[in-house]
């Protein structure tokens, strides 16, 4: 189910599933469906609640083949949106057009959720977007909409800044310090890593997928040298297209950025670990990786 109250932009992915072959049906359909959710769980789990619903296959007899995110190609520019809906409310199932203007698909489809819930009533759970599709300005149909394809549209400027002498070199003054000192304030935020306390973080948020004191690997590379080495490197795993041509070089400043949120530091990694919002934390399994790496392949 969608966020609702959070802020959150929804994303978009494309879940890709198929009812288990068995000995009497050894090969099964395979289902595509257009998701947008605020996360790869989210996403997988109204999957299971859409494909159950219009095939009457349950998670526990399918399996999902793929979840990926699609991302908008251009987000440079304004564009028009229809989406097309249904809903359920007190009083029966409904079929809607809605317009908006977002600079994504996923972006319109948000706006959609939450003028849903503020016009209609109408919890996240039982909307069900049925399609999508940028529209010309020639066939927007929505006054809101159509306001903003007026050429000669100007907006008021209620307040105006007055320009001051030197105002610029002043400018150009603290940008040129800024980028001189940004590096080193950013190292000296790193606060000092305890082992233990990294140690316990490992087992709780990363063991499941990694090791750091082999050279094996589980759902995820190992972790085993990682201070020193280049993202993507490791042999026989396969990483992301994006994790690849990243091309980072793993140290204890670009892992504290990377840990904080894996996502937006490698946008299209598949790495489905939300990050660690708490410095200390992100200090103390540095630490820890960083002691692990030292030792000797067991």
């Amino acid at each position: 189910m969608p966020t609702r109250a959070k802020g959150e932009v929804l994303h978009e992915y494309i879940v890709t599933g198929r009812k288990l072959p068995t000995e009497k049906e050894p090969v099964t359909p395979i289902y595509k469906m257009q998701i947008f959710a605020s996360n790869t769980v989210i996403a997988k789990s109204r999957f299971w609640y859409f494909i159950s619903m219009l095939r009457r296959l349950k998670k526990a007899n399918g399996e999902i083949l793929e979840c990926k995110e699609i991302f908008e190609k251009n987000k440079g520019s304004v564009k028009n949106y229809g989406v097309w809906l249904k809903y359920d409310s007190r009083t029966g199932h409904h079929n809607m057009y809605r317009e908006y203007r977002d600079v994504s698909v996923a972006g319109a489809v948000t706006q959609a959720y939450r003028d849903m819930g503020a016009r209609h009533r109408a919890g996240a759970d039982r909307i069900h977007i049925l399609k999508v599709q940028p529209i010309k300005a020639a066939d927007a149909k929505r006054v809101h909409v159509k306001a903003f394809h007026d050429s000669k549209l100007r907006f008021p400027l209620p307040h105006r800044v007055a320009k001051r002498r030197g105002a610029a070199a002043h400018f150009s003054r603290y940008f040129i310090s800024f980028v001189r000192v940004s590096p080193i304030s950013a190292m000296a935020a790193i606060p000092d890593g305890d082992y233990e306390r990294g140690k316990k973080v490992f087992k709780q948020r990363c063991l499941q997928c990694h090791v750091a004191d082999s050279k094996a690997t589980k759902t995820g590379p190992t972790l085993h040298g990682i201070i020193g080495r280049v993202s993507g490197t490791v042999e026989g795993f396969d990483y992301s297209a994006a994790n690849k041509a990243k091309g980072v070089t793993w140290t204890k400043e670009t892992l504290f950025e990377y840990l904080e949120n894996p996502k937006k530091y490698i946008p299209g990694t598949k790495m489905v670990f939300a990050g660690l919002k708490k410095a200390g934390e992100r200090a103390d399994l540095i630490k820890y990786m960083e002691v692990e790496s030292s030792k000797p392949c067991a």
